[in-house]
Parts: C-alpha cells; structure tokens; sequence
C-alpha cells in the first residue's frame, strides 16, 4: 500500500470517535492533517533542502519535457523516508511502471485527461482532483471509483469564503473518500483550523522560491497546532437531489390494480 495513503488513513480513522474508554496521547490525537509540499520542474532543485523538513510527502508537478530519470535518481539518492509523488496526466502504462519502479508513492490527476489505467494501480495511491463545473452526479460517481481520495484546489484564496466552507463539507459528504484541498502557505492560520474542521483531511501547499522555505517551517507549525476534530463522525454519502414527485398522495393511494 502507498505510504502516504497509509498514514492518510490513519489519521482519517482518528478523526472518528470510537465506542469505549481508550485514551490517546498527545501525539497520536496531533496526526490530524497529512501535509504535501509541491513543486514545479523549474524548483526542483530545491528538494534536498524540503527532504529535510517536517512533511509527509512531496509531490512533483512533471511534464512530458521534464528529464524524469535524472529526477528519480536524485530523489533516491537523497535515501529519504518521506514518500514522493507525482502530478500529471499525459502518461502511458509503461510510464507508470517505469515510476513505480522508481520509488513512485501516489499520482495525483485530472479526470479530464488521465487515462483510465491509472486507477488500476494498487500499489500506488490516487488522488482525484475535482473542480466546482464538476456536477454533483460526477462527483458521487468518483467516490465510487478506486481511488484513495479527492482534492479541491484552493490555492488562489488566502482567505477562503463561506461559499468555500460550504463545498469543503459537501465534497466530504458527498463521497467517503478523504478530501484534500491544496492550499496557499498564505492562507490565514484560523481559516487553516476552520477547513480543517469543515471537512478537510490533507494540505497541498506549493513552494516556488528557497525564501519560502522558512515560509513552510512555519506552516507545519500552525497544522501541529490544529486541534483534533472530535466531532467529526463517520461520513454518509449524499445522494444528488434529482427532482420530487409531482403529487403528494400516499403509497396507498396507488395500489396496484387487479384485472
């Protein structure tokens, strides 16, 4: 199993209260958010300096120009426990092989392009992303497909709004897949809590300059200090609201008739 949908589920576990008296620790009940730190192809040169932060996996945004053999030998020089993945969506079987042969953890892709044999990878993780046009029929249908989780893209708004709050919890309801929104490191410390507490279970934050590096030091603290969701139960799927019956009358008006 992928490393990072491992600890993804733990943490999703967690969130849910379980029947009896067990207690946790501190530590255990602080695995609220498995945070991934992204890159494009023009930073990687900065993933020795990322490897050795606080994160859980680092994601790398690759493209058909990218040199991915040089990229995968670096990586597994650096003998790093932290597990990488990959964003993209142009990609054959044989690429999938050739990344998973590579240490390659998870993929993270777009329904709209990528192709159907990613979702057949069991070793790997998957990660939907989704988008506001998707309507809610679709987005049902993907919580039924076999990928480990869906990502909302937030990263424009440093200050989500309600509207934003709104979708967060019913994407997380919507399906029983756990929810990952990638966000600005920009984003306010108490809108980070309040999404958190609104349905999300992961972070995605890019990083474009090594100046931000401190900037990612100080983001892993503020999800350190996330209090656990104690009330977050175990999500039901909704179903997409298709119409109402024209009239009002009772089943036992339309008794089926004997000839």
């Amino acid at each position: 199993m992928s490393r990072l949908i491992d600890k993804l589920k733990k943490s999703y576990q967690d969130a849910i209260p379980s029947i009896g008296f067990k207690t946790r620790t501190d530590s255990e009940s602080n695995q609220n958010m498995p945070f991934i730190v992204s890159l494009s192809s023009k930073n990687f040169t900065l993933i020795p300096d990322i490897l050795t932060l606080e994160i859980d996996a680092l994601l790398l945004q690759i493209s058909d120009n990218d040199d991915t053999e040089n990229i995968f030998t670096s990586l597994s020089n650096e003998k790093t426990n932290i597990p990488w993945g990959l964003r993209m969506n142009n990609f054959s079987d044989e690429q999938i092989d050739q990344y998973m042969k590579a240490g390659c953890d998870f993929i993270i892709f777009e329904a709209e392009a990528a192709p159907v044999s990613c979702i057949e990878q069991e070793k790997m993780g998957k990660l939907l992303i989704i988008n506001q046009s998707f309507p809610d029929e679709l987005i049902e249908t993907a919580g039924q497909l076999p990928i480990d989780a869906i990502v909302f893209d937030l990263q424009k708004e440093t200050r989500p709004s309600i509207m934003h709050l709104m979708l967060c919890q019913y994407y997380a309801e919507l399906t029983d897949k756990p929810l990952f929104s990638i966000v600005s490191t920009e984003i306010d410390a108490s809108m980070l809590e309040v999404l958190h507490k609104y349905g999300v279970d992961g972070i995605i934050t890019e990083i474009r300059t090594k100046s931000s590096l401190k900037q990612l030091i100080d983001f892993r603290q503020r999800i350190n200090k996330l209090p656990p969701v104690k009330d977050r139960r175990k999500r039901q799927r909704l179903t997409p609201f298709l119409g109402a019956p024209s009239s009002t009358a009772s089943d036992d008006e339309y008794e089926e008739e004997e000839f």
